[in-house]
Parts: C-alpha cells; structure tokens; sequence
C-alpha cells in the first residue's frame, strides 16, 4: 500500500527488482526469493525482535570493556538511540518470466507462457515520443533512468500517463524505452486481445484539445513533458529493430528488419539474440532447449545447438540402468576479453580524513598519537581510536614503516605482478603494494592544497586510476551462461553514480537511528569514520568497461554434429572381455570424445593402429523375459544381467543374476531360476507400512536374498533395523518381524539402557539421541550410546560428515584431525539437539577412496590432503609440515591422477603404524597409504611377526635373453622366488620357478619394483633358455644350472594395479602344488611356461637426446623407448633443430640412420 492515513502514519518503504538473468540461474534465483514470499510473517516476527538482541548484544559488549578485559575498545554503546521498533515486511512478491513464448515441451518451466494457438499474433506496439517542456530531464546517470522508468511504468490508475494507462482494467502497458537528450521513448503495448487501441486519440495528437502530458517528480525539481511524436512499430509485421537508437533517430517503417536465424524480437522491439539455453529459427520466437540441455552461447540458430547436460531419462529407460554413467561435460571452452578502469577521487577522501584528524587532536594529544616505530602497540595503554586517530594523523610514518619511503611503483607494476610475481614476492608483498600504492596518494596530498575539491591541483595528483586489462580467458558452458550476459549488461557502469550506494545508505542509518554514530559507539570520531566510509562510493566510478565473448563452434561440436565431450583417460578393462584366444593381444583403449566419451579399444600390428572388435558381448543374447522373471537391467561388463522375478516368486538359491560364458564363442547363458514365493512375510507393520522391497534394487548382489523394507510413522521408531529378509536357501527362514515403538514408550528410556549417564549398554537417550542400524548404502557396527560406528556396504566410500569436515577447511591440520575423529562416527551434540552422522557415498560422488582411520592391528598419522602439495601462493592456508621425501612422494600420487583431482577436504594419502608386537607388509611407498585416481587405495598391513611375509625376487638368464645393457646391468630375465614367512632364514630356502599362466603385466611390475624399476611386463622365455622340463633340469653348462631351481613354486600370479608389491590385496597367486591337486594336469607348466620379465622405468613413450661433436660435425642421436623398447623414429618425421645462444642455426643437416644399433638416429652433419 502506499500513501499517508489514520492507520498507517508512515509511508511504508517499497521496492521493485527486475532482474535478467540465465534461464535455469533465474529459475533457481526465483525460487530462493519465493521461498521469503511463503515466510514473510516469519521474516516480520524476527525483525520486530531487533531491537531486543540489538540492546542484549549492546550492553554485553559495554560490560566486556568495563569488567571483561577489552578496555581497548574503548566504546561505550547507547542502545536508546537505536530505532528498530515497527519494522515489518507488509508484503513481498516474487514473479518469474521465461524468456521464450510457448514451451516445446511440457515439463520445461523454463517458459512463463503454455502453447497458444494464436502464438503467431503479435499485440499491437507503438511508439510514444515525449519532449521536456519545463525543467531539466537526466539521462546520463543510471539513478536518473532508473527513477524516470519507476514513474513511467507505475501501475498506479491515478497516476497514469496517458487514458489507457489509467483506464478501468487497464487495456494498455507502458515500458521505458530510452532517454536521450530532451526526449523520452515510450513502448506503448495493448494488453486486451480484440479491443484496439486508438493510438492518436490517447495521445491527443491531433486533437485540438490538446496533447497527452505528465509531471516526473525528481527530488525538489519538476519536469513537464508534452507527446510530440507516434511511431507504430515492427512487432506486427513480424519484425524488429536494430537497436534502440534506430527509434531515436527518424524512425520510419523502412527501418524494420526481419532478425533472422538465432534472434527473437523482445519486448522493446528489437532484434536480440536467443539467450542462452535456447534457440530460434525464425527471427521472431525463442525455443527452450529443456530443462537437460545448454546452449554453448547466445544466438544458436536452430535446435541442433542444444547440449545435452543430463542423461538420467535415458540411464532410466536403458538395460543398463547405470547411474554412474552421467554424461560428461562439455569440452568446449568461450573465450573472453575484460578491461576495466575504476577511478578514484581521492580529494573526498582526504578531505574527510582531514576533518578526522582535527577530531582526534581535540581529544588526544600530539603525544598521545606518536606512532610507534616498532608498531607494536600495547593495548593496555592504546585504544582502537587512539592507533586510527595515530594512523591518520601520521600517514607519512605509516606510509615509511609499511612501504619505504622510497616505495613507487606505478599501478601497472602492481596490476602486473598479480600474474607475473617475482620469485621472491610473496602474497603478503603483492598485498602491501596494493596498500601501499593507496597510501603514497594520501601521502601526498596530505600537504597539498586540496581546497575546492582539489581545483587547483593536477588531476593526475589527486584522481588514481587503476586499469585491468585481463588476458583472454577461457570459460566453459556452464560459467558461461552466468557470465557472458552478466558482464555484457555491466558496460551501463560507466554511467553509474555510486554515490547513490552512500546516499541509500545513510538514509537506511537515519532510519534506523544510526545516523549518530558518536552517539550509537560512544567515540567521539565515530561520526568522522563514517563519513570516510560513505566517501569512499561518492569518489568511486567505473570510467572503463569493456567486456568482449567469443564464441568457436569447433571448440564444442564435432565434425557430425555431435558435441564434444570432456573425457578422462580412465578405461574400464572389465566391459570389454575377451576370449581366450585374444587374451594376448596388447589391447589398447580411449574414450572418444565425439561418442560421450564411450570405449574404444584397439591395439597396434605392425605399426598400425587396428580396432578390436571383438570385445565379448550377450546384450542382444539375454532373453527380455525368462520363465517366472523378466530382464531388469544388464551390466556393463555385457556379460551379466540381473533379473527380477514375477510376483509371488521369488529367486532360488537367492540368485538373480544371469551369466554368459562366452569363452566358446557360442554365448551359453546360465539364467537364474524363480520359484514359489513361501516366506512368510508380516503382512503389516504395527504402526508403520512396508515402502520397498529387493524387486527395486539395481544392484543386488547374487548372494542377497529376498527382503522389504519398512518404515515407522511418525514419533515411532525401529529397535531392530528396517529390513526383513528371507532366506530362501534356509527354508524359506524370515529372519525378523517389523516392529515399532512409540518413543514415550517406557521400555525406550528405560533405565537399563544407556542414556548417556550411567554404564549401561543401549542404542538410545531419553532426549531422542538415536543410532539406526542402518543408514543410506551401509550400517551400524558398534554403539556406544553416546555415538556409534558404521561402515559402508561395498562399492560405497565411508565420508566423515561434511558440515563438520567443512568447519576445518582452513587447515590441513585440523582437517586431519577431524577426519580421524569422525571418520565413521555418528554422535549427537552435546546439548543432544542435533545428530552428525557419516556417509556412505557413490565413489564417483564421494571423489576420495574413504582411507580409513585404523587397520587391523595399526592406525594412521597423519593424513595428507591435496593442498599440502598444490601451494598457492595467494592464499593463507595452513598446510601440514612434511619432510622433502615424503612431499616428493606425496607430488607422484598427485601427478598420477592427471586432471580427476580428489576432494581437497578429503586425504588421499595417509602414513600407518603398527601396534606394538605388530611388523608392516609395506606398500612400494613404504608406510605410506594412498587413494588411486578410480576410487580404490592401496594400504600397508599390520601382522604378528611370525605372520609377517615377503616374498623374494631374482632375474636369471638375462645373458640368454639379452636382457642386459652394455654396462652389464641387469634389466629382465627369468623370474625366481622365495616366499619367506615369519623369521624363516631366506638361505635354507629354495628358489622356484613362477608359472605365466594367468600372469599379468601388473604382476611384473610388482616383481620388477623389488629390483629397483617403476614397471614391468610379461615376456615369452627365449628359445635358448627352454632346455628345461617342467620339473627338473637337462645336462646344461653349470654357468646356467647354478642359478636355477628344480621346480615351480607358483601360478596364477595376477595383480590388479600397476603400482603394487607381490604382498599387496590387489595382488593374488596359487601355489604350484595347489593348482595341481584342484585342476590337474590342466594345471600343468612347461619350459615355455616359465615366468619372465622386462623392466623399465618410463611406461609412456619418449626420447632422449644425446649431442657429440668433433672437427668437422655435430651428432644429435636419439634415441625412442617406450616401455624399455626401442621405437624406430624414422617413421615419425621427426625434425632436429640446432640452436647456438638461442637461435637457430642454418639448415644444413644431413640426416641418416644409425646402423650399428638397433636404435633409430637422426644423425646431422653440419
């Protein structure tokens, strides 16, 4: 409401926002605001308790200066002056409006209007031209506009501008245009469909009872307007303008235009391009992309433009119903273009700095405002006014202490080393010259005559203009979307008053009463602070904004159209299976990024890139329904599917999944089998419902059986968990009945249990502080009755609470501290209000592998986090201490994970220790634990001593192999080993062979890092070294004999990662002996079995250089490895440039093969 009355004696205060913003950043803008629009009686009820906390706090900080030790603050607060009584949120309204006309699809909230079938009819729009007939009209500043707009778009009847306006129902709607010189555009808009506006009339333009004029009301002054002009404009012919200043200029029908390809006409009338998120092929209209889609700019001309950004309808409606399979991210990037001048006039400034340090000499002593030279202040003898008033009546000692007074750098010296710091410039350094090159211009007009507002100085003396010119930057869709119509819109800073930002704030001060600060703090400079800091905006403007986007289709689509796709490099082995015959092929694989980052695997024949497809496949094989069951989804390795069984049946032996064994090329299909449903299932639960049941589980394990899950209503609650299962191996056995109980039940604060206060053992306190046995993806394992303990159902990573983790985000040290506190911890605040529990999170969601805090017989201190490696000069963040070989071990976990960094407030390393009795199995990092870039980790063991094994390694029968290097030095061979347990004596042991079957490349470079390499590979044994039988030796040259055993020792020897010992859980092995008696002859090893290696320490390929000369020519050789094999380089064009202080010198190489290696050269001859 608005105006003055009996019952409402003060103008309420009143508001309107129209904000533009990106399509789903305004939707999720809207509902945040709507959200205070439901509460705004909650919002009153706490804003008339102002002044109550506003007087509590008051008078609670008088008391701490009196009596609590805070003397230097020196205040004395006066709560009374305070007005905060009567302030009221009367009514707040919140509208949205989607930017395009009618909506493609149903669910896209995204457009305000539904499809009409006169979508193609335009309202009529024209025109109004209003010329300034008595005072003086602003246009220049933002303010002046913004109140022009205000008075021109009032709703008000009474008020309005011209008849239709005011006109009972309002049959027209008025939109500011433009303001330019003495005149004022007005879009003129029929809102009633079939009731034609008569334009001339309601101008009175050529009628002689005169012409349409209104009053605008700025301030004290008045300004008459009087119509002078009508345009019709475009919109009815389907056509825009080019901008608004074709309406300020002579305007005409000539000037319409059609908009084409990828604009709309706007409200206004003129061409706009379609914002993003949205596309248009007709030059009028605007189409959603939906709500799972994104533009990668503005302007995109037809529907094929739209980026898909969700895929959960299509994981929904697949036969894999992977919900880890979201589609990856745009690859594209936009770049961008900002520069910026913000200009300070410093003249206010030091003015009201002046006025301060009169102030202060009425109150302290020249004495008492020497600045320190130490600038350590004791506060028992300085208050915070004194050290301001000391600062400002002494800036050159300031200035000297904290800069030098030799200190002048221009501001493009301090712009510029934000971007290009010095080595020895720290972030405290880039701070202070930002500071200091503030102060030297307060320095020096301290003695200059700034009388006049500084009218007889040199404007470069007094006025400090600090220009931005930012490199060309690199945004993706999304930051995007958010940025590009933000700061195209912000170049209308040039003309902002930032002044009015003081003068609105002051007024809300007086409002409030805190218009005196002398008065509200109780110093006697209070007032002279605040008048700095409102003099501050008035000085500001922006007399530089310059922001330029652009926008490469290659950078986003690919050649067929489809969108590019932001892959990582991380393949899946186990989705492509191969049989037995292809199990040696080198298979290679990449994530295409013009197929959403899909598999592709290949590998290499004779140098050429060869596309393996034959990757083992039942997708089309797996019958859609099976007797009693039906296919509920296949998983991704394509070789199993899971099936749900009918109702009233259930799966036998409580398996429901389908295998194919596709190792004989025929695709044979062992399918579960359903049979009778006979578990007794409760029928109801006793105040509670059943809601789900293992029918709706996609990723139920073959060993789950059946169950339903129930929940209790509310103020009840389950003493036994919320699962029922039935075990259909064990007779159809129900293992539990739901049951729930009232909380006020007595048996729940029973005595016995524990409470929290006595030693009884419970899951509950009498206040509701309760422990569920299970939570989301995993459950309880122990309950202490003040907290509990959980653990995550595989493959879920167990996640400390986040709000608790977040409150340690400044340090690494607390971080880990925390993590190790509440690492699996659920407990209640003390006050037992609130519970904390842990989660149990999707490893892709989770972004860490969930370290844990204890292992078996150990624990770990401390845990690393990723900003303890990634330093960042520019922050204050404070980092754990590491010594240099732990943080160069620390930089090799980091470097592996490429670009899928973990959570920065989770570890992804930790260092373990044993219990005392207890000995470590190592990792090939020592004691050191770590999370791999997939999610699993890699952590020591803590065993009894005579548990405690190591297996040994040796490399024999390299000569033979030709697996040593003309040094002599050992780098492959046939692999012997000894598995020493407990305080064996490793030389009363045997060395044995190891089998190859099952042996992986994984496996070898386990072996190859206990002979000092990073990596390895399986190799066939040489002819010359399979002169031995299975068990036992032929008549060899005791050169050989001496280093071989007689028999073999292992088999089946396979590690999952490259980055293990032979030790490692994620390595495994079956002793010779064993797979004999379990397979037989199958089983059986020969001479060509035995197991080999090569090592290396570079896994990716590469080339090292090396330059000789002599007399009449210079020799670069290079050399190509990869792997430990040499890659002959003459096919790779490679070119050789030679350099002398720089510079390249002619060319005159002479390029040729070496030939007395097998190494490929490049040898010039100058």
């Amino acid at each position: 409401s608005s105006g003055i009355n009996a019952e409402c004696p003060l103008r309420p205060g009143e508001m309107t926002l129209e904000v533009t913003l990106p399509a789903k950043f305004a939707w999720y803008f809207y509902s945040a605001v709507n959200f205070v629009d439901v509460h705004t009686q909650v919002v009153s009820a706490y804003a008339e308790l102002g002044s109550f906390y506003a007087e509590r706090m008051m008078r609670y900080v008088n008391y701490l200066v009196n009596m609590g030790g805070l003397t230097w603050l020196g205040v004395d607060m006066d709560p009374k002056v305070l007005k905060l009584d009567g302030i009221e949120l009367r009514g707040f309204e919140a509208s949205f409006k989607g930017h395009c006309k009618y909506a493609p699809r149903d669910d896209d909230y995204l457009c305000s209007e539904e499809p009409d079938e006169d979508k193609d009819a335009f309202p009529n729009n024209y025109y109004a031209v209003f010329s300034v007939t008595e005072g003086k009209l602003d246009c220049s500043s933002n303010a002046g506009r913004i109140k022009l707009r205000n008075r021109i778009e009032e709703k008000d009847q009474s008020t309005g501008i011209i008849p239709c306006q005011s006109r009972n129902g309002q049959t027209c709607e008025l939109r500011f245009v433009e303001c330019k010189e003495d005149n004022v555009y007005i879009q003129v808009t029929q809102l009633r469909k079939g009731e034609e506006i008569y334009i001339e009339r309601e101008m009175g333009v050529n009628y002689a009872e005169g012409k349409a004029s209104w009053t605008f009301q700025d301030g004290e002054s008045t300004v008459k307007f009087e119509a002078s002009d009508m345009r019709e404009g475009c919109n009815i012919h389907k056509k825009g303008m080019n901008n608004i200043d074709d309406l300020t200029d002579a305007f005409d029908g000539s000037d319409c235009i059609s908009c084409g390809a990828g604009s709309f006409i706007n409200d206004l009338g003129v061409c706009q391009k379609c914002p993003f998120g949205s596309w248009g092929d007709d030059g009028v209209y605007c189409n959603s992309c939906g709500w799972q889609f994104a533009t990668p700019f503005w302007g995109m001309p037809d529907e094929n433009k739209c980026i898909q950004t969700n895929n959960w309808e299509e994981v929904r409606d697949s036969i894999y119903q992977d919900w880890e399979s979201k589609l990856p991210r745009s690859a594209g990037n936009n770049f961008f273009e900002l520069a910026l001048t913000p200009t300070m006039n410093m003249c206010g400034p030091v003015h009201a700095k002046k006025d301060l340090d009169e102030k202060c000499l009425t109150k302290f002593t020249e004495e008492e405002l020497i600045w320190p030279e130490d600038m350590n202040f004791n506060l028992e003898e300085w208050t915070i006014e004194q050290i301001i008033c000391s600062g400002s009546k002494q800036v050159s000692s300031v200035f000297g202490q904290l800069c030098r007074p030799d200190w002048d750098k221009t501001w493009e010296e301090v712009f510029s080393a934000l971007f290009e710091p010095d080595e020895t410039d720290g972030i405290q350094q880039l701070v202070m010259d930002g500071v200091c090159f503030v102060l030297k211009r307060v320095n020096d007009l301290e003695v200059a005559d700034t009388s006049d507002d500084c009218a007889y100085l040199e404007k470069d003396l007094y006025e400090m203009n600090m220009p931005v010119d930012l490199p060309s930057i690199g945004i993706d869709m999304g930051v995007s979307e958010i940025l590009v119509p933000l700061f195209s819109e912000m170049e209308n800073l040039v003309t902002m008053n930032f002044g009015s930002f003081a003068d609105a704030g002051m007024a809300m001060m007086e409002s409030m009463g805190m218009d005196d600060m002398n008065a509200l703090v109780g110093w006697d400079t209070a007032n002279n602070l605040r008048d700095i800091g409102m003099s501050v905006p008035r000085a500001f403007r922006m007399s530089r904004f310059t922001f330029a986007a652009e926008y490469d289709e290659e950078q986003f689509f690919c050649k067929d159209g489809q969108a590019k796709r932001s892959c990582d490099s991380y393949c899946d082995d186990d989705s492509c299976r191969r049989s037995k015959e292809d199990i040696e092929i080198d298979l290679q694989c990449e994530r295409e990024e013009c197929n959403n980052c899909a598999e592709r695997f290949f590998y290499y024949e004779g140098g050429r890139e060869v596309e393996f497809e034959r990757c083992a496949s039942c997708v089309d094989d797996f019958d859609k329904e099976i007797d009693n069951a039906v296919l509920k989804k296949v998983f991704r390795n394509n070789i199993e599917a899971q099936y749900v069984c009918n109702d009233g049946w259930v799966p036998e032996d409580c398996n429901s999944r389908a295998k194919c064994d596709y190792s004989s090329g025929q695709n044979n299909i062992e399918y579960p089998n359903c049979i009778r449903d006979q578990c007794e299932w409760p029928e109801s639960v006793d105040m509670g419902e059943f809601y789900t049941d293992w029918r709706t589980d996609d990723e139920m394990s073959p060993e789950m059986c059946p169950y339903k899950i129930f929940q209790c209503y509310e103020g009840y609650y389950s003493e036994n968990g919320d699962r029922v299962e039935c075990d259909v191996r064990d007779n159809f056995q129900v293992d539990k009945y739901p049951e729930c109980k009232w909380f006020d039940d007595e048996s729940y604060f029973d005595e016995d249990k524990n409470d929290g206060d006595d030693d009884n053992q419970g899951e509950v306190d009498g206040d509701g502080c309760y422990f569920p046995d299970l939570i989301d993806r995993g459950e309880k394992i122990s309950d202490s009755g003040s907290y509990a303990e959980y653990s995550c159902y595989k493959p879920y990573v167990m996640t400390p609470n986040r709000m608790l983790m977040m409150g340690s985000s400044s340090s690494s040290g607390q971080l880990s501290n925390t993590y190790s506190t509440y690492y699996n911890i659920a407990f209640c605040s003390d006050d037992r209000s609130q519970m904390y529990f842990p989660e149990c999170m999707e490893p892709e969601e989770a972004r860490h592998c969930g370290l844990p805090k204890y292992i078996w017989n150990g624990k770990a201190v401390p845990f690393m986090f990723l900003r303890d490696v990634l330093k960042e000069e520019t922050d204050d963040y404070e980092r754990q201490y590491f010594d240099d070989a732990t943080m160069a071990t620390m930089k090799e976990v980091v470097d592996g994970y490429d670009s899928q960094l973990p959570d920065e407030m989770m570890p992804f390393m930790a260092q373990y220790f044993c219990d005392e009795g207890y000995k470590m199995m190592k990792t090939m990092r020592g004691d050191m634990g770590w999370c791999r870039k997939d999610g699993s980790m890699e952590i020591p063991r803590c065993v009894r001593s005579y548990e405690h094994v190591e297996i040994m390694f040796r490399l024999v029968n390299s000569k033979e192999m030709k697996m040593t290097n003309k040094a002599g030095n050992v780098f492959g061979g046939v692999v012997q080993a000894k598995e020493v347990i407990g305080g064996q004596n490793p030389d009363e042991l045997e060395w044995e062979y190891g089998c190859n079957d099952g042996f992986n490349d994984n496996a070898a470079g386990a072996i190859c890092r206990t002979q000092g390499f990073q990596h390895g590979a399986q190799v066939p044994v040489s002819k010359k070294v399979q002169l031995l039988k299975a068990a036992g030796m032929m008549a060899l040259p005791k050169s050989i004999t001496d280093d071989m055993s007689s028999s073999f020792g292992w088999t089946n020897f396979a590690c999952d990662h490259d980055d293990t010992l032979a030790t490692s859980e994620s390595c495994k092995a079956s002793r010779y002996g064993d797979a004999i008696a379990d397979k037989g002859v199958k089983a059986m090893c020969f001479s060509f079995d035995r197991m080999a290696v090569k090592c290396f320490n570079a896994d990716d390929f590469g080339i090292e250089v090396d330059v000789s000369f002599s007399k009449k020519k210079i020799i670069c050789n290079a050399q190509g490895s990869k792997q430990g094999s040499a890659i002959d380089l003459g096919p790779l064009n490679l070119q050789v440039k030679f350099l002398v202080d720089d510079e390249m010198v002619a060319d005159t190489s002479v390029y040729k093969k070496e030939k007395s290696t097998d190494d490929s050269a490049l040898i010039p001859l100058l």
